[in-house]
């Protein structure tokens, strides 16, 4: 545990306390007139109606309630009744691959499932690019990218080694530094596709 989170649990307690010990001490008839008194008699009043409901009316709402819960239920998805899909207006643009990128760009810095999901879309790219500028199909790039043998830089083949380094620390450290000598790699590559 950090400091700030212990500093913010102690202060935490500390005011809880305070506010109790204030309540019983000083501030103990507001709290009996103000809450207890109105809960407890809601309560005796609730039961005092309920004790005069006859007990087959009690029992018939017991039993009839959840069986047309699963009555309706029932209707719903044994018998096939189709909705009808709502048209939704969508009053946001749709984001394209590039948005997506730049916004995990920016998150992947902080956030360990960014940089992964990152080093994903940029490795679906990187075996698209293998795979038009050698004329395979997208398995055989796939086992290309995969070997490392496409690309001839090592910290490109360490960025896209993400499953053995995936739980890793310094992984977040380093990785702004690896982004970039990927991207500017795979530019390169793909100007010579």
């Amino acid at each position: 545990m950090n400091t700030r989170r212990a500093i913010i649990l102690i202060t935490s307690l500390l005011l809880t306390l305070c506010v109790t010990i204030a309540f019983l001490l000083f501030l103990q008839d507001f709290l009996r007139t103000a809450i207890l008194d109105p809960v407890i008699t809601g309560y005796y009043t609730i039961r005092w109606y309920a004790l005069r409901v006859p007990e087959l009316w009690l029992w018939s709402i017991i039993t009839l309630v959840p069986a047309l819960f699963l009555l309706r239920a029932y209707l719903r998805v044994f018998t096939g009744a189709v909705r009808q899909p709502h048209s939704r207006v969508l009053l946001v643009p749709q984001k394209d691959d590039l948005d997506i990128l730049a916004e995990l760009v920016g998150r992947a810095h902080h956030h360990v499932f960014s940089r992964l999901r990152l080093t994903g879309e940029l490795a679906a790219l990187a075996i698209r690019m293998i795979a038009w500028k050698e004329g395979v199909s997208l398995e055989e790039a796939r086992l290309r990218f995969e070997s490392g043998d496409w690309c001839e830089k090592p910290i490109v083949r360490q960025f896209f080694d993400c499953y053995k380094l995936r739980y890793e620390r310094r992984r977040g450290r380093n990785f702004g530094e690896q982004l970039e000598q990927t991207i500017s790699f795979l530019e390169d590559y793909q100007r010579r596709v």
